[in-house]
């Protein structure tokens, strides 16, 4: 099971902080699988990145 939770990523532009992920809450079970979709620049990346250890969250709790 993979279990996120309280997930924030954001990071600091000219005219203020911008939230990628607020907060973000998931649980995928053992076995399943899952998609993530979105448009362009939604996060998707990004939020496979910090499951892999790549990039790393303001914060987060990690139950893998």
């Amino acid at each position: 099971m993979i279990k996120i939770e309280n997930l924030t990523k954001s990071y600091r532009t000219p005219v203020g902080r911008h939230y990628v992920f607020k907060d973000l809450n998931i649980e995928i079970p053992s076995g399943k699988s899952v998609a993530f979709i979105g448009r362009n620049g939604a996060g998707k990346s990004t939020l496979l990145r910090m499951i892999g250890g790549i990039d790393r969250p303001r914060q987060w709790k990690d139950h893998h």
